[in-house]
């Protein structure tokens, strides 16, 4: 059965219920504003304020009741009010301390779901943590990749155009060499006499030239 404990409902307004039933009992506990229970205590349930307590059991071909409030306790048999004997003390005891057992299983199973959502929310903020990590991580150098890989495309468009460039400029460089090495023979000028002076080969040493308009220069001289 466990150390009976104390429950106390600390608003006005607040209501609880507790149903238990199998193939030998059937119980319902209806609680209301502010109501303590102890099994231990000389009386199990005490409601200090507006509060209201109800208990009722059908087991064995028998329905056993009390209510509470803050003026009045009722005890029925089979619908019958009687006074709060030794048994019906005892009765009233194992459903105290059985309401408190199962209050404080429900408040558990409260703060274990509570306790759950929280651990699920933490642990969707890990993950986005973790996600965002491993996309800085892993998007940096993708970015940097994909930024060197349009680099690159610029500087494989600026050289193909500058291929173009030097394909279309290569025949008129071609023209403009030919025009500078080459002229026709319409501006050939005949060499004149002084010309063609220069081109004989020197005289030879020891021998004077002859005039050319003295034949008998040498004879003279001689």
């Amino acid at each position: 059965m466990g150390n009976p404990s104390t429950d106390e409902a600390p608003r006005s307004d607040r209501t609880t219920r507790i149903k238990v039933t199998d193939d030998k009992r059937n119980l319902d506990v209806r609680m209301k504003g502010e109501v303590k229970l102890n099994g231990e205590a000389p009386e199990p349930v005490t409601i200090p304020g507006e509060g209201s307590f109800r208990a009722e059991e059908k087991k064995g071909g028998r329905t056993r009741a009390y209510a509470a409030t803050k003026d009045k306790a009722t005890y029925t048999v089979d619908g019958k009010e009687t006074p709060l004997d030794k048994e019906g003390r005892d009765w009233l005891r194992t459903l105290v301390a059985e309401t408190v057992k199962a209050q404080a299983g429900r408040e558990k199973a409260g703060q274990m779901k509570a306790q759950v959502v929280l651990d699920r929310a933490e642990g969707e903020k890990e993950r986005a943590k973790v996600e965002r990590r491993r996309e800085h991580v892993v998007g940096g150098p993708c970015r940097a990749h994909e930024g060197l890989e349009a680099h690159a495309k610029d500087l494989e468009a600026h050289t193909k155009d500058l291929e173009v460039q030097l394909k279309s400029s290569a025949p008129r460089a071609c023209m403009l060499s030919a025009r500078t090495w080459t002229r026709p023979r319409s501006s050939w000028t005949r060499p004149g006499p002084r010309a063609k002076d220069a081109r004989r080969s020197p005289p030879e040493q020891g021998r004077r030239p002859r005039h050319r308009h003295h034949p008998q220069a040498w004879a003279r001289q001689g």
